[in-house]
């Protein structure tokens, strides 16, 4: 039920949901906050709706990631900015520009701006193809992007291990707006690190739910309260949402049928 589906594919993703639902046993959606959505979204009936999910990432060895360039210019990033950003606390973009992606962006840049302006130690790190916006109605952001003291760039796309993520940030920035369950929400347990999520949105509610991190509105947020949080958020929810959310239970729940 992603957003990014039916805008690029509408009628596509129409005729082939129509077709599936006319004919499976079966629907399968990746947690169990999502059956009733589906249920109203899809127009069948919740009896009809399983659940699957998706597991933990095993790490991979501790000397690749040392390895990585990428890793070494945004640790050295950091520390040059210690001076003027004290004991920071830093967050982590991993993605694309694709156009569900955007509006995090703006929100990312929204979030360092305001605590900039609060006298609250936050950093970004962005690593992605961004420099794909130049040219686009969205070059005003990259431009933005670029000229934040607070604000790590990396624009192209880098495979960064999970088991790297802690080395670069405290928390995850995971402004999704769709009916999906992102990988990155696993990806972000696995490494013990906290989400800070869209309010009002499905990732918002699920990250709440399991206590995975917290969900804000970057309008009204307060920024030295957020710092705290992150802070003091305890990895022990991150363990215990493994614990329940296995590879082995995703297929024995789809072998089921």
């Amino acid at each position: 039920m992603d957003r990014e589906t039916n805008e690029h594919y509408p009628w596509l993703t129409l005729f082939r949901r129509r077709m599936l639902i006319s004919v499976a046993a079966k629907i399968f959606v990746t947690d169990d906050l999502l059956v009733r959505k589906a249920s109203e979204h899809l127009k069948v009936q919740a009896t009809k709706i399983g659940v699957t999910c998706f597991g933990g990432v095993v790490p991979a060895a501790p000397e690749t990631s040392t390895l990585n360039p990428v890793i070494r210019d945004a640790v050295r990033w950091i520390e040059q900015r210690k001076s003027a950003y004290p004991d920071p606390i830093v967050g982590l973009w991993v993605g694309t520009v694709a156009g569900k992606n955007i509006a995090g962006l703006y929100d990312l840049l929204r979030l360092a701006k305001r605590g900039k302006s609060e006298n609250v130690p936050v950093l970004f790190m962005v690593i992605g193809p961004i420099d794909e916006l130049q040219g686009t109605r969205h070059a005003a952001l990259l431009s933005d992007l670029r000229q934040a003291d607070n604000i790590f760039l990396h624009c192209k796309y880098s495979t960064i291990p999970v088991e790297s993520w802690p080395l670069l940030a405290d928390f995850v920035w995971k402004p999704l707006d769709d009916l999906s369950v992102s990988l990155t929400t696993y990806h972000a347990a696995s490494a013990r690190m906290p989400l800070v999520c869209c309010s009002n949105t499905f990732i918002g509610e699920m990250v709440e739910h399991y206590k995975l991190g917290f969900a804000v509105d970057v309008e009204t947020v307060d920024m030295q309260e957020l710092e705290a949080r992150v802070r003091t958020w305890p990895k022990k929810n991150a363990i215990r949402f493994l614990e329940g959310h296995t590879w082995e239970k995703g297929a024995r729940n789809l072998f089921s049928v």
